[in-house]
């Protein structure tokens, strides 16, 4: 293996560990713009929605660059070139490491987002009987964290099941 494919791999996994943040930065901006015109904040809110827009650019941008163009990376910023040794001794499959990464990066966020669901959804039950007791009275659940919670777990659960496509979709961006 030579320096150039050992650091491609290392920026694809770093890029698929970048990938949990720029999905909860997704929905946390889909959130916050749909509630935009709820809310009588004006300005601040709006800025609020731009500043989310620009974070979730960012992270866009940053995880399709290390996941999709990290050749690019290594080109333009000459990093293959300072190695003494030529070649490592290493036997393992670019895929299998990708793939490794892949089912370690969801089940990281399946273990995230579980328990944090199962607390939300306490949660609502516990306000629903507060609802009930105070005939009403009592302020509806925000019902926001509920959806980011169980988006992060269905993601985890399907990066898990289906690494092989993902890992087969980033070597076939390789590939081209």
């Amino acid at each position: 293996m030579t320096p150039r494919s050992l650091l491609n791999i290392v920026f694809k996994v770093a890029g698929i560990f970048l990938l949990p943040q720029t999905l909860e930065t997704f929905v946390q901006f889909i959130l916050t713009a749909t509630n935009l015109p709820k809310q009588d904040w004006g300005q601040i809110y709006l800025y609020n929605v731009l500043f989310t827009f620009f974070q979730l650019f960012m992270y866009v941008l940053l995880t399709y660059a290390l996941i999709l163009k990290s050749n690019w990376f290594i080109e333009k910023f000459k990093i293959d070139k300072d190695f003494e040794q030529t070649d490592f001794p290493l036997n393992i499959h670019r895929s299998t490491i990708i793939s490794i990464s892949i089912i370690v990066t969801g089940s990281l966020i399946i273990i995230d987002s579980f328990p944090s669901l199962i607390r939300y959804i306490i949660l609502y039950f516990q306000n629903r009987q507060m609802q009930k007791a105070s005939f009403g009275a009592y302020k509806p659940y925000d019902f926001s964290y509920m959806i980011i919670y169980t988006v992060k777990l269905i993601i985890g659960l399907v990066l898990v099941g289906n690494q092989r496509l993902f890992t087969n979709f980033i070597e076939l961006k390789r590939k081209n």
